[in-house]
């Protein structure tokens, strides 16, 4: 088809060809010849100087799906609530110590076994969210490892209970008169704990076992795909009508202040407080993470109407022939990446600033820039054919002629 076509055609495409295969040349070397090696895309590097110490390595990448909030959000909240047991231990530690310096001594190590029990429960639940629900989209049965999470509740929930029985009874070696009946109660208390505790331990064989775990699977089969195509419309909403990203900042910046708070209050390295604070941090950044559900991160900024991908973005006037007047500014092609290089004829208020005109090859990167020496008028010359005739003061000054070979003379 190219050689049916009129020579203007012939000559437009084939200087096209030539300007993007000169510029992608240039700009591979220039990687090269700012540090004497070229990086790869796996993160390493090839050739070039030396010293430096280890590291580097493949870095990972992380890709965003529609389940990544929510696993954030659960994630952020299941850390949070990790510092209960912290909690729970200085707030054991500190009643101990007060109830160890009165008559009612003995109740000091119950009171603390209590505590220390409920918030290793806590962590048990917030362990088996964060490694289960909190991967949701990514693993094959979060529900089933959620629920082997409650054995460890319920066995220190049950050992919470022991621990009561045990402080009733501590309760009654200091009250002569009821002691017996304390007695007595303390030891069924203490039995009911037991009881609870051994349940405990027979719910984690039940959820474990091959027909439950099975079961968890297929209904995680059902329900992940569904809220994975929620989660999409969602996003592809908040995406469409530019509402997601200000709701997203909107989060972002609650959760930033509740963040903060918390950090300040956990540098107190106060017992209690300082988890508390820790707790109210990462309760901030569950908030900042829920703010992702309404975006995808890839909105238009303006919207579907205003100021989005057709008005004054990525296209606007960037094919256009002629004149572009005004609205080529900021486009990828017209004012932005090829500006000048497809638009014929003038491109006047804003097509400036691209890859090729105004931009890499003009008053740019290469024209009187860091790589080759000259000035204004020179580089142009060369995306319009002519030759590269000032070859002083650029990186790349020896490649002038090889460039001005390339492009065609008029």
């Amino acid at each position: 088809m190219l050689s049916s076509a009129t020579p203007f055609a012939r000559d437009f495409f084939s200087r096209t060809a030539q300007i993007v295969a000169v510029s992608t040349a240039v700009l591979a070397l220039s990687a090269c010849g700012s540090s004497g090696s070229v990086k790869s895309s796996a993160g390493g590097s090839s050739g070039g100087g030396g010293g430096g110490g280890g590291g580097g390595g493949t870095p990972i990448t992380t890709t965003k799906t529609p389940f990544t909030p929510i696993q954030e959000v659960i994630q952020e909240t299941a850390e949070g609530s990790r510092a209960i047991p912290a909690i729970a231990e200085d707030l054991g530690g500190t009643l101990g110590g007060v109830i160890s310096k009165t008559p009612l001594a003995s109740a000091a190590a119950p009171t603390q076994g209590i505590l220390t029990n409920v918030g290793e429960g806590v962590d048990s639940l917030a362990l088996g969210l964060e490694t289960g629900l909190g991967k949701i989209g990514s693993t094959s049965d979060p529900i089933g490892t959620t629920l082997a999470s409650s054995e460890g509740l319920i066995v220190n929930t049950g050992e919470a209970v022991s621990s009561a029985g045990d402080l009733v009874q501590a309760l009654g070696t200091n009250l002569g008169p009821v002691k017996p009946v304390l007695q007595v109660t303390g030891g069924l208390v203490d039995k009911v704990g037991q009881v609870v505790s051994s349940v405990g331990y027979k719910t984690g064989d039940i959820v474990t076992s091959a027909p439950v775990s099975g079961l968890t699977t297929t209904v995680n089969g059902v329900v992940t795909p569904v809220l994975g195509t929620t989660l999409g419309v969602v996003q592809q909403v908040g995406d469409t009508t530019g509402l997601g990203q200000p709701i997203n900042n909107l989060l972002t910046l609650v959760g930033g202040v509740v963040t903060t708070t918390g950090k300040t209050v956990q540098s107190t390295q106060v017992p209690v407080i300082s988890p508390v604070g820790h707790l109210v941090g990462q309760v901030g950044n569950a908030v900042s993470a829920l703010g992702g559900v309404a975006t995808s991160g890839t909105s238009t900024p303006g919207g579907l109407l205003g100021g989005g991908a057709l008005s004054g973005g990525l296209l606007s006037g960037a094919l256009a022939g002629g004149g572009t007047s005004g609205g080529a500014t900021g486009g990828l092609l017209s004012g932005g990446l090829l500006s000048g290089a497809l638009a014929g004829g003038g491109t006047s208020g804003g097509a400036t600033g691209g890859l090729l005109s105004g931009g890499l090859l003009s008053g740019g990167l290469l024209s009187g820039g860091v790589l080759i020496g000259g000035n204004t008028s020179t580089a142009v010359s060369a995306a319009s054919g002519s030759n590269i005739t000032s070859t002083t003061g650029g990186l790349l000054s020896p490649l002038t002629s090889l460039l001005g070979g390339l492009l065609p003379k008029r």
